[in-house]
């Protein structure tokens, strides 16, 4: 029929989809030089036309899926796991780390003295240093005070600047 491609006998029709292999080289549990997921598989296999994309949304196209071709998929499962847990890591450490800031976004301004306090030095340090240390804020009547977010973002700066004893 004009319009038609032909297709693969025996290749799964997956609706939309163009055929897809595994893009990245998959490394062997064995110390083996990484390969990819279809090297060394018959021609008959569908896992070059298979990949995690296809299969997250319909399952089912597992079972088309050779025997063989079940280690090499099971391997790219486990490194794409290893890649979804260190975005983990990485976005609870990032919250740890913010998370004081959020919890007091609805926080007001600060005076000098309660800014000082935080920073352990004198409201008069925090007087004439608050502009350049980027935490003042100018109120329109001519009073300073000081914002709390960014005296916070300067206490972890100076903690994470400390040596370690």
């Amino acid at each position: 029929m004009p319009g038609k491609r032909p297709t693969t006998p025996g290749a799964p029709r997956v609706q939309g989809a163009k055929p897809m292999g595994f893009a990245e080289p998959v490394a062997g549990l064995s110390g083996r030089p990484a390969r990819t997921a279809h090297e060394g598989c018959n021609s008959n296999s569908n896992a070059s036309r298979l990949d995690l994309d296809t299969l997250r949304a319909d399952p089912a196209e597992l079972e088309a899926l050779a025997v063989e071709d079940l280690p090499a998929l099971l391997e790219r499962c486990a490194v794409e796991h290893g890649r979804v847990a260190a975005i983990e890591r990485l976005a609870h450490a990032r919250l740890a780390r913010e998370l004081p800031t959020l919890t007091r976004a609805g926080e007001g301004l600060l005076t000098a003295r309660q800014a000082a306090q935080r920073l352990g030095v004198s409201a008069d340090y925090v007087r004439e240093h608050g502009e350049e240390l980027e935490i003042a804020v100018p109120l329109l009547d001519g009073m300073m005070r000081y914002d709390p977010a960014g005296v916070d973002r300067l206490r972890r700066q100076r903690r994470d600047r400390l040596p370690l004893d």
